[in-house]
C-alpha cells in the first residue's frame, strides 16, 4: 500500500471545415485592352488538430510511527502535437457543378484565373520528468522540495533542455501546545516558498523558431524562394522565479477563512523585439525575438469567505478577494526601447505604459490644436518625436471582486462583481468616430 502506479494518456482531435461560395466580378484583359468579366469564386478549406499525451506516475508514501510522514512522487510527460491543413481559391466557376472543387474554371494566359492553393502542417513534442518530495514532522512541520527536466523541440539542441526546481516549507501554527487552549482561530498556516519554471507556451515563430524559414515567390515569371524569417539559432526557454509567503487561517467555527500572500516573481530570459537591419532582406523595421529581457512583478494578494448561513442543507456564503502588483521592466538586454500598439517597452517603466503625445488644447486665436513638445512647451506642431511616457499604464494595478454563493442541496446560486482601479485606458471610439 505504500507505493502507487499509474498511467493517464489522452487524445484530443479538432478539425475544422470552412467553405464559402460567393459571386464577385473578375475582370481580366484580353490583347484589344477590353474587359471581361466571368461571375463566381469558391474558397475551401480543412484544419486538422492531434494533440497526444502520456503521463506516467509512480508514488511511494511512509508513514513512520506516527510522527514522520514521507512522500514521494516521480512523474513524467510526452505531449504531442500535429497539425495539417489546406486552403483552395479558385475564380470563375462552372454553373452545371456548383459548390464543388471541380467546379472551378482553368486558370490560362487568356483568363488569368489561376487557382490559389495553400496549406502548411507542423508538429511539436515536449517532454518532461518531475520529481517531488514532501516530508512532515507531527503533522506540524512539513518541508516540501521538486525538481523537472524539460524538452521541447521548437527549441535548438543545445537549449532544449532545462531544469528547474523549488524549495517550500509550512508550519502549522494552531497545533502547537500553546494555541490549544484557545478555541477562535481553527487554523493558522504559515507557507513560504520559491521556485522555477519554463514557459512551454511563448516561445515565438511557430513549431520551427530557431530555423531559418522560406516561401515561394515570384520574379520575373520565375518561380522563386526567399527568406521570410531568419531564426533564431540561440533561442531559449523563458523563466520564471517566484518567492512566496502566505497565510492561510479559518476562525470563528470555519465560518471566516482565506489566505493571504505576499510574491516576487522575477521573469528572466524574456523575449525581446531586436530590430534588424534593412539589409538583412526582411523589409525594413524587420525584427527577432531574442532572449535579453527581464520583467519584475511585486504584490499581494487576499481572499476572505464568510458562511453567513451553514446548515446541512443550507450555505450562504459571501465573499471578497483583492490583490495589488507592481509591475516593472528591470533589464532589455542592451536593447533600445521599442513601441508596441500605444505603450513603449522602457526599463523602469511597467508594461503597458502609454506613449503619445501629450494634448494641449485649442489655440484660442486660430481654433488650431495645440500639442506639449516633449520638454513641454505648447506649439501647434505635431511630431512623434515629442512623445513622452506620463499617462500610467492600461494594466491596473489594483484588481478585485466581491460576491455572494447560495448552495441548497445540489443547486448553486453565485453572484460575482469585479473591479479594478488605477489604469490608464485610450480612447479608440472618439478616434475612429473623428477619423
Amino acid at each position: 500500500k505504500d507505493l502507487t502506479v499509474g498511467l493517464t494518456s489522452g487524445v484530443d482531435f479538432r478539425e475544422t471545415q470552412n467553405t464559402n461560395y460567393g459571386s464577385r466580378l473578375v475582370f481580366t484583359r484580353t490583347t484589344s485592352t477590353t474587359p471581361t468579366g466571368q461571375a463566381g469564386f469558391q474558397l475551401e478549406g480543412l484544419t486538422r488538430f492531434f494533440t497526444g499525451t502520456v503521463r506516467p506516475s509512480v508514488t511511494y508514501r511512509k508513514i513512520i510511527g506516527d510522527k514522520h510522514d514521507l512522500e514521494v512522487v516521480a512523474l513524467g510527460e510526452y505531449v504531442k502535437e500535429i497539425s495539417k491543413n489546406f486552403s483552395m481559391q479558385g475564380f470563375g466557376t462552372d454553373p452545371k457543378r456548383p459548390n464543388t472543387p471541380a467546379a472551378i474554371t482553368p486558370g490560362n494566359a487568356s483568363n488569368l484565373l489561376f487557382p490559389v492553393l495553400g496549406g502548411s502542417k507542423g508538429r511539436n513534442s515536449l517532454v518532461s520528468g518531475l520529481t517531488t518530495a514532501r516530508y512532515t514532522y507531527n503533522g506540524k512541520y512539513t518541508v516540501t522540495g521538486s525538481y523537472r527536466y524539460d524538452g521541447s523541440s521548437k527549441l535548438p539542441n543545445d537549449t532544449r533542455w532545462q531544469g528547474f526546481y523549488s524549495v517550500g516549507a509550512i508550519w502549522e501554527a494552531t497545533k502547537e501546545e500553546f494555541m490549544l487552549s484557545q478555541g477562535f482561530l481553527n487554523t493558522l498556516r504559515l507557507k513560504l516558498s520559491y521556485g522555477g519554471s519554463g514557459n512551454a507556451n511563448n516561445f515565438p515563430g511557430g513549431n520551427y523558431p530557431y530555423q531559418a524559414q522560406y516561401t515561394q515567390g515570384n520574379y520575373g515569371g520565375l518561380n522563386t524562394i526567399y527568406a521570410t524569417y531568419p531564426g533564431n539559432a540561440g533561442l531559449k526557454w523563458e523563466t520564471n522565479y517566484v518567492l512566496n509567503l502566505g497565510i492561510d487561517f479559518e476562525m470563528a467555527d470555519r465560518r471566516i477563512y482565506g489566505d493571504f500572500n505576499l510574491y516576487d516573481r522575477r521573469t528572466k530570459d524574456l523575449f525581446v523585439s531586436k530590430v534588424l537591419s534593412a539589409t538583412a532582406g526582411f523589409g525594413n523595421g524587420g525584427s527577432l525575438n531574442i532572449n535579453a529581457g527581464e520583467l519584475g512583478n511585486k504584490g499581494f494578494e487576499w481572499n476572505v469567505n464568510f458562511d453567513v448561513l451553514r446548515t446541512k442543507d443550507l450555505t450562504w456564503t459571501l465573499f471578497a478577494n483583492g490583490a495589488y502588483n507592481k509591475n516593472e521592466v528591470l533589464d532589455l538586454g542592451g536593447e533600445a526601447s521599442y513601441e508596441t500598439g500605444t505603450e513603449l517597452i522602457t526599463i523602469g517603466k511597467p508594461l503597458g505604459s502609454h506613449y503619445e503625445v501629450r494634448w494641449g488644447g485649442v489655440d484660442a486665436a486660430t481654433g488650431a490644436p495645440l500639442y506639449y513638445t516633449a520638454d513641454g512647451k505648447l506649439t501647434s506642431d505635431y511630431a512623434l518625436g515629442a512623445a513622452v511616457q506620463d499617462f500610467g499604464t492600461w494594466e491596473s494595478p489594483w484588481k478585485g471582486g466581491f460576491g455572494s454563493n447560495l448552495r441548497f442541496k445540489g443547486f448553486d446560486l453565485s453572484v460575482l462583481f469585479s473591479w479594478q482601479n488605477g489604469a490608464t485606458k485610450v480612447d479608440n471610439l472618439e478616434y475612429f468616430l473623428e477619423n
